[in-house]
């Protein structure tokens, strides 16, 4: 803060002074002996320089005897607990109003990289439509009327979702209840303290099949509704329905074939995407490599995909550049978003508008649809990436690469998504066994050497022995 007007009174002894702030205030600073800080007071009654001279001296003596007489050290700090913590003695505050301030310092943190958009959004939408629900619910309006029983009813509210939706939407809440309205001191010490404040949610392993595979013949169903959806865009008046249903059916091939998250894709620009042709004798193919820079944990990966893939997405930009020529926009470059808007500065499609699209397909073929045999679910936009990871693992792929290009830990993989047709791999359990009196064991150790090495026969199993 700075000073506006500063004198020296009494000699020289101390001085008198103003902030530019407030000029009506004036305070006097005395030097303590021997270090480099002051005691400062306020002068009372002073409201201009000339006052200030003339009523400084109780001031002064009062710093002189600040000085002489200094307060006592305070006692240190320690953890708060239950009797410790006081509610702050305030007016009544609503729970609406603290929710979007809480809401406001996350996407503050949205900005500094601290936490991602996706996430933000996520948590966001729950509070203000689930949470705010719920309050309706319980009848509360006023952080003090937040008790520790106030979450019990919770799960009933929310009967039909999954208990993972329940225990996810419990998480936010928790947070901004005891990290924003606890701090803050406008909730009761029992609602912190209290370990059983938020309800326990118990997940089997029959939860976790929250995003079921798609068989096959439901994937061939799935993709001929898109394309039927791209042939209808083509009669409607406003020609960007059709860009962005030939946007949705690209995607959702690029997804299936990728495995990647839909924020991912939503992210993923044209310099990501590396198309390298391979010569397999007269044939020549096209590789696709994904670079993926965004991506939930943080850590950047290659993904490679087939070479539909690499001409789906040929197609896809061909269309872009006939979409921009025809009506007057620049073409993308490599710094464009591959699935962006053009009429939006070719910027990503909010997550929305792709859960919008993928419900409106799965109920146009619904009827259609077998569904997973392991699962009653239906499939969700992020079936796409578990049919991508359930495939490779039946056919075999390492475990540990599979895991690697999707973006997983083996455990967190092997626990949401390892779920391999065990017809894929029924001659291992279906293989003829042999009765005891036709096998004949061989010694390794102690045996008599009858036979030269040039008449051991060893057999060496190939696949066409299959």
């Amino acid at each position: 803060m700075t000073i506006h007007t500063k004198a020296k009174v009494l000699g020289g002894k101390a001085t008198i002074y103003c902030y530019g702030k407030d000029p009506t205030k004036w305070f006097i600073r005395v030097l303590k002996p021997g270090t480099k800080s002051y005691v400062v007071r306020l002068v009372p009654g002073a409201t201009n320089q000339a006052e200030a001279e003339a009523s400084c001296l109780d001031a002064y003596v009062a710093a002189v005897d600040g000085i002489a007489n200094p307060p006592a050290a305070s006692k240190p700090r320690r953890a708060a607990t239950q009797d410790s913590y006081k509610p702050a003695k305030r007016q009544r505050v609503p729970v609406r109003e603290e929710l979007e301030r809480f809401l406001q310092g996350e996407k503050e943190k949205v900005l500094t990289n601290r936490i991602g958009e996706e996430s933000f959004s996520r948590k966001a939408r729950s509070l203000r439509k689930d949470f705010i629900g719920y309050l309706d619910f319980q009848e509360v309006t006023f952080c003090d009327q937040i008790n520790n029983t106030f979450l019990e009813r919770y799960p009933y509210y929310r009967r039909g979702k999954s208990k993972q939706t329940i225990k996810k939407e419990l998480k936010a809440i928790s947070q901004f209840i005891k990290n924003w309205l606890g701090r803050r001191k406008l909730v009761d010490a029992e609602v912190l303290f209290d370990t059983d404040f938020v309800p326990k949610i118990k997940i089997s392993m029959g939860d976790l099949n929250a995003n079921p595979s798609i068989n096959a013949a439901d994937w061939l169903t799935i993709n001929r509704e898109i394309r039927k959806q791209v042939k209808e865009s083509t009669t409607f008046d406003n020609h960007r329905h059709h860009y962005w249903r030939q946007l949705w059916w690209c995607f959702t091939y690029v997804a299936k074939s990728s495995g990647c998250r839909p924020i991912e894709l939503r992210k993923l620009k044209w310099k990501d995407v590396d198309l390298v042709e391979v010569t397999d004798g007269n044939e020549s193919r096209y590789i696709c490599y994904l670079f993926i820079r965004e991506t939930k944990t943080g850590t950047p990966r290659e993904v490679p995909c087939w070479s539909r893939t690499s001409t789906r997405l040929l197609h896809w930009k061909a269309f872009q550049d006939t979409y921009c020529d025809k009506h007057g926009i620049p073409r993308y470059g490599p710094n464009d978003y591959v699935f962006g808007k053009p009429e939006a500065d070719k910027l990503p499609y909010s997550s929305a508008s792709y859960y919008y699209m993928w419900r409106k397909t799965i109920d146009a073929a619904q009827e259609r649809l077998v569904g997973n045999r392991f699962s009653e679910k239906p499939y969700t936009i992020y079936s796409l990436r578990s049919t991508f990871i359930e495939n490779h693992l039946s056919r075999g792929v390492d475990a540990y690469l599979v895991a690697r290009i999707s973006g997983h830990d083996i455990k967190t993989m092997n626990r949401y998504y390892d779920r391999s047709d065990v017809r894929s791999r029924s001659r291992e359990l279906t293989i003829l066994e042999l009765p005891d009196e036709k096998q004949k064991r061989v010694p390794i150790f102690n045996r008599e050497h009858t036979k030269t090495n040039s008449q051991l026969r060893i057999r060496t199993h190939t696949f066409a022995d299959e």
